[in-house]
């Protein structure tokens, strides 16, 4: 009677689309008698305004009799997990488009575009179909093999330092 009393006060704060999981949850671990763990959404209790909480709630059996079972109950909060997730999620979908725009424009346009990074040297990153066909190579694969991702190996040594210059800038 004080779980079924709990019970009804709780599920008044999950989220209406997760009030059938959580409560498959209690089904589930009054049945098994087992550890059992679910993540659901609920309603902030004490300011609706805030939005939806996300909470790990996890059973555990401690006591067991003829007529009745005792669970512990623990409850986290991961809305902040679940925050990261979701931005981790939109950075991922920002740098995937990012890359079909990148690909689309180093194999649509007809002059040769190289990328390349700069530290102690310039190192290459990438370069489309174009750039290799410019210098004389055949593959991409023929055009790294020779240069070893070294972009000064395709500069006339006397003018290396307009690229770190123009770099620089």
């Amino acid at each position: 009677e004080t779980f079924n009393r709990f019970q009804t006060r709780l599920m008044d704060f999950v989220f209406d689309d997760d009030v059938e999981m959580f409560k498959g949850f209690f089904a589930e671990a009054a049945e098994t008698r087992t550890e059992n763990e679910c993540e659901c959404r609920f309603k902030h209790p004490s300011a609706p305004e805030k939005g939806l909480v996300y909470l790990k709630v996890r059973t555990r059996l401690i006591a067991r009799s003829e007529t009745r079972n005792v669970f512990y109950l623990s409850v986290e909060n991961i809305s902040n997990e679940k925050h990261q997730e979701k931005i981790n999620e939109q950075q991922a979908k920002a740098l995937e488009k990012h890359s079909q725009f990148i690909q689309t424009v180093y194999s649509s346009v007809p002059y040769g575009v190289m990328q390349y990074t700069y530290e102690k040297k310039p190192k290459i990153v990438d370069f489309n179909e174009a750039c290799y066909k410019i210098f004389g190579y055949k593959t991409c694969n023929d055009m790294r093999t020779v240069l070893e991702d070294d972009v000064f190996k395709l500069i006339f040594p006397d003018d290396r330092n307009i690229l770190v210059e123009a770099y620089n800038q």
